[in-house]
């Protein structure tokens, strides 16, 4: 890449941040200008490197307390989710469960819970973890280029998305409705 229209500098960003700037560079991809292409398609790799490493420290606990609590969770689940035509579990867009009666589902998965002292804490812990190391701010080096590189048609929005990539970082107020 030519070195006047780029350069890669090392910038901060948490990597609870990391998978909705992957997400705005892919819809900023779709915009003309060659630098500004090149600049977001290098980032993604280093972004994606990022977000490989927090798979790997995200990834669930094997002991077989929690093996057991997960497969008892899923059973109890199965006995009270509503089925589609299909036989298959209902799940909302969030990947959640439609339950019968949320209450009684509610009722014994805390009784579960109770039987499974060891898997949650051990879970919870976990979850602690992660949130902690997903707010904290990295370095990554990323290719940075000037605002005169920005494509014409990019949105105020998708400009406030691109900042952290310019060599010049230009502060927006943008207002959010």
């Amino acid at each position: 890449m030519n070195e006047e229209l780029s350069r890669e500098e090392t910038r901060k960003i948490k990597r609870s941040e990391v998978r909705d700037t992957m997400k705005s560079l892919e819809e900023l991809s779709r915009l003309p200008g060659r630098a500004m292409a090149a600049a977001i398609n290098d980032n993604k790799v280093a972004l994606t490197k990022i977000l490989q490493e927090a798979s790997v420290f995200c990834a669930m606990p094997t002991q077989e307390s929690v093996t057991a609590f997960h497969k008892a969770e899923r059973s109890l689940a199965m006995n009270h989710c509503k089925l589609d035509a299909n036989g298959q579990p209902q799940v909302t867009q969030q990947r959640q469960y439609v339950f019968k009666d949320p209450a009684k589902f509610e009722k014994e998965y805390e009784e579960l819970k109770t039987q499974h002292t060891e898997a949650v804490a051990i879970l919870l812990a976990h979850a602690e973890k992660i949130k902690s190391y997903m707010e904290e701010a990295v370095d990554v080096k990323l290719t940075c280029i000037p605002f005169e590189s920005v494509s014409e048609q990019i949105s105020a929005c998708g400009l406030e998305d691109l900042e952290m990539m310019l060599l010049k970082p230009v502060k927006l107020n943008v207002v959010s409705s």
